[in-house]
């Protein structure tokens, strides 16, 4: 399975696989984008973001432009320490980006999303589709 992140265990395919989403800014995010991948792509691979919408993203993406306006945390390179306008940049951004990681806790506690039994890419999609949308 070329592209794919397979894992043997006791005779069983186990595929690592990401979702990602792109949320607008409301107190109760709604998901307005939603891409599946495997493990092995990066996070800054997919780039769901649109033209003049800030993107808030984490250190992950660092270096990486987007298509929106680039509101990436600052990463602390070793010859290069973050300042105190950097610091206080990410802490601002991280709060914004909380609202982002409420939809993956609401997937993980209500419909148990965290570990799923399906080992069809099809099925895991439609799955997530459906997490997404609930």
């Amino acid at each position: 399975m070329q592209g794919w992140n397979v894992h043997k265990e006791e005779q069983q395919d186990l595929l690592r696989l990401q979702g990602h989403i792109l949320t607008d800014d409301n107190v109760v995010p709604i998901i307005r984008l939603y891409a599946f991948t495997t493990a092995t792509n990066h996070d800054s691979q997919i780039d769901l973001s649109k033209r003049g919408i800030p993107v808030y993203r984490n250190k992950g993406y660092f270096g990486v432009k987007p298509k929106g306006y680039d509101a990436t945390m600052t990463k602390a390179l070793r010859c290069f320490k973050l300042s105190i306008w950097s610091v206080m940049r990410n802490r601002r951004i991280s709060r914004k980006r909380a609202l982002v990681e409420y939809p993956f806790a609401i997937m993980k506690r209500v419909f148990h999303f965290s570990h799923t039994l399906v080992t069809l890419s099809r099925r895991v999609k439609v799955k997530f589709m459906f997490s997404c949308f609930a």
